[in-house]
């Protein structure tokens, strides 16, 4: 009887500590699947941003070539100067420069100072895979992030 008794306590113990490194195990993959699942958001925004700008600038400098207005010039280097900051921001990650010209760069890309830390953190842990490895790749050709 005694035997049975602590087998009983054995298993219990056992079978409470499958249940903890479970439920352990699970909010240590959501808490990294939520913060993939933020920084991708950003990345996409910061990429939405490049595009806009990238955009805007091609039509300021239209219209400055066809008006010998200042001001569309101006507009246009102004426009140019988010796709320099997330040329900063992605030379700043590759190649160590610091947190403060990473932040930097992304603040210049328009990227939300919310975000950067998870760009940073993106851009660090997983720069290696293919889709951010090809993104790299063009933009040491063409300053893209």
């Amino acid at each position: 009887m005694v035997l049975s008794k602590e087998k009983d306590k054995k298993y219990t113990l056992f079978i409470a500590l499958i249940i903890l490194f479970s439920s352990f195990s699970i909010i240590v993959l959501n808490y990294f699947s939520i913060k993939i699942l933020s920084s991708i958001r950003a990345y996409v925004n910061g990429e939405s941003q490049y595009s806009k700008a990238q955009k805007d600038a091609s039509s300021y400098l239209t219209n400055y070539i066809n008006s010998p207005d200042d001001y569309y010039y101006h507009l246009f280097t102004k426009e140019l100067q988010v796709p320099i900051g997330d040329r900063i921001a992605r030379e700043a990650v590759q190649y160590k420069l610091g947190y403060d010209k990473v932040r930097k760069g992304f603040l210049q890309g328009r990227n939300h100072k919310d975000d950067i830390e998870n760009l940073n953190w993106l851009f660090v842990n997983f720069q290696t895979l293919p889709y951010l490895k090809m993104q790299y790749q063009n933009g040491q050709q063409l300053t893209l992030i």
